[in-house]
């Protein structure tokens, strides 16, 4: 018994002492097909699909393709790599690009960084990088039946963009506004056309468009036509007691308190045309007592302005005179016999 025990030991000894050896000859025979490199691609996607985005991979040089990706692909490894956008703004003919944010980096704290660091390549993995794109739009100013309406700079346009923000439109040339933004949802960047309004358009003091009423998206159309309201203004002076054409001057005073002189034909009327809508007043310039009007202007329109001169102020007083004297007379019965005494009298005569 003794000896068996001892022989087994002996072979337990022996195992240790070359087990090393003969492990290491049999990992060097038969290799771990688990610890063969492979493959791994890392994806980066523009949102929009944008060609010719310079980037660079662990300092090697990317450009996105037509679809608007680049790749890089190497062994399977476990280092930490890193992406650099190169170009956070570009322009092109038509349109500017402004870099927003990256969607499927690993740190969420790099999301709206040029760089981002840390990703691995142990899996093929796909990166978004998302743009702003803005589009020069351009805005043409036209009456109701679509003609244009030459503007000066003094002019101020209002609009008003989907999420409230009041930006201006110039009155002439053109300005870069955005057309579509990214919009990170679920995990996932899509981009969204912008939407905006006309609020005003301000022409000598008055609003001459209506706010809200006209919306228009620059990455569908870089032309916004936009109707103003402008009016006929027909000023008629007419005497008070004749009703006949009163020959004058009239004044006509615009929103903005501005003034506008305008001589009256021989019938005694003058007319404006393609004036802004809003709030008006107009007097004259003539011998009497004139009666100035106050109106607002929101369609073609004739105003009639009301004189009276100083001949029709004697003969309207003379005959108040008289009337009140006959009135007077006719009240008293002694007066009122010596009138009919009279009266008889000349008819006798």
């Amino acid at each position: 018994m003794r000896r068996v025990v001892a022989g087994m030991v002996a072979l337990v000894v022996a195992a240790l002492v070359w087990a090393p050896e003969g492990v290491a000859q049999a990992n060097t025979a038969r290799p771990h097909p688990k610890r063969k490199p492979w493959p791994i691609t890392v994806t980066v996607r523009t949102v929009p699909a944008i060609p010719g985005v310079h980037l660079t991979f662990d300092g090697r040089s990317l450009v996105t393709g037509a679809g608007g990706t680049a790749s890089y692909t190497a062994e399977h490894n476990f280092d930490k790599h890193s992406i650099t956008l190169q170009d956070t703004t570009f322009e092109r003919p038509d349109r500017r690009y402004r870099f927003v944010r990256w969607a499927g980096q690993r740190d969420p704290g790099q999301a709206y960084q040029p760089t981002i660091t840390g990703l691995p390549m142990r899996v093929n993995t796909t990166v978004t990088v998302a743009f702003a794109v803005q589009y020069r739009l351009t805005g043409q100013f036209v009456d109701d039946t679509g003609k244009a309406i030459p503007m000066n700079d003094g002019t101020v346009a209002k609009i008003k963009r989907d999420d409230g923000t009041i930006l201006d439109l110039p009155a002439t040339g053109s300005v870069w506004l955005d057309g579509s933004v990214p919009v990170y949802h679920r995990s996932t960047l899509r981009s969204v056309d912008v939407s905006y309004s006309v609020q005003s358009v301000t022409i000598a003091g008055s609003n001459v468009v209506d706010a809200g009423r006209q919306r228009f998206e620059p990455a569908r159309s870089t032309t916004v036509s936009v109707p103003l309201r402008f009016h006929d203004l027909t000023i008629r002076a007419r005497r008070a007691l004749t009703g006949g054409a009163a020959r004058s001057t009239a004044v006509v005073m615009f929103p903005d308190g501005s003034s506008r002189t305008v001589p009256l034909g021989p019938d005694g009327t003058a007319v404006l045309t393609g004036i802004p809508r809003g709030a008006y007043r107009v007097k004259l310039h003539a011998s009497g007592i004139v009666l100035d009007r106050w109106f607002v202007l929101s369609r073609d329109q004739t105003v009639d302005v009301t004189v009276i001169a100083v001949r029709e102020i004697v003969v309207a007083g003379t005959v108040a005179l008289l009337v009140a004297l006959g009135l007077l007379l006719l009240g008293r019965p002694a007066w009122r016999h010596r009138l009919h005494v009279a009266a008889r009298r000349m008819v006798r005569r």
